[in-house]
C-alpha cells in the first residue's frame, strides 16, 4: 500500500512528496490501513482495494505536518495473489449459488482477514503478538489466529 503514496498525496515531485517519501513511516502501519483503505474484495485471483485520498491528506498534515492536494476521487488497485497448499490443507470456497461471487466472504470474516495481514505486517516489524493483543484487548490466541489465517488466504 505504500507504494501508493504519491498518488494518494497528488504530488509528483518536488519537496513535498520528497519529504513524504522519507518520513512515510511515521504515519502507524495501524492507522495507514485504518484509515485509507475503503473496501477490500476478494476474488479468485486478485484483492481489489479501494483507496480513500481524502483520508491520506488527513494523516499527512497530521504526522507529517504538510499538505498535499490528494487525487480528488477514490480509486481502487488490483494485487494478484494465488492460494497455496496451507499447513492444514487448501482452502476451498464453494458458492452459495450460481450468481454469487465465491469469494465475497462476509464482513465479519473479512474483517478477521484484514486484520490479521495488518497484525502479520506489525508482528514482522518486530511487534510482539502480546502488545498486539493488548492494544486490541484481545486475547494472544485470537490474534495469532488471524495472523495464521492471513497465511491461507495468501493475502
Amino acid at each position: 500500500m505504500r507504494c501508493e503514496i504519491k498518488k494518494l498525496s497528488g504530488e509528483e515531485e518536488g519537496r513535498v512528496i520528497d519529504h513524504i517519501l522519507k518520513h512515510q513511516e511515521t504515519i502507524p502501519t495501524y492507522d495507514f490501513i485504518r484509515k485509507c483503505v475503503g473496501r477490500v474484495a476478494v476474488d479468485l485471483d486478485h484483492l481489489t482495494i479501494r483507496l480513500k485520498p481524502a483520508a491520506f491528506i488527513k494523516l499527512a498534515k497530521k504526522h507529517m505536518m504538510v499538505s498535499v492536494a490528494g487525487c480528488q476521487d477514490e480509486y481502487e488497485i488490483a494485487l494478484p495473489y494465488k492460494t497455496t497448499k496451507a499447513k492444514r490443507g487448501a482452502v476451498v470456497i464453494q458458492p452459495a449459488d450460481a450468481k454469487a461471487d465465491i469469494f465475497d466472504l462476509p464482513p465479519a470474516e473479512l474483517k478477521k482477514l484484514i486484520q490479521g495481514v495488518i497484525w502479520r505486517d506489525e508482528h514482522f516489524d518486530s511487534m510482539s503478538i502480546k502488545d498486539i493483543a493488548k492494544r486490541e484487548t484481545r486475547s494472544e490466541g485470537f490474534v495469532g489466529k488471524c495472523i495464521f489465517r492471513s497465511f491461507e488466504f495468501g493475502a
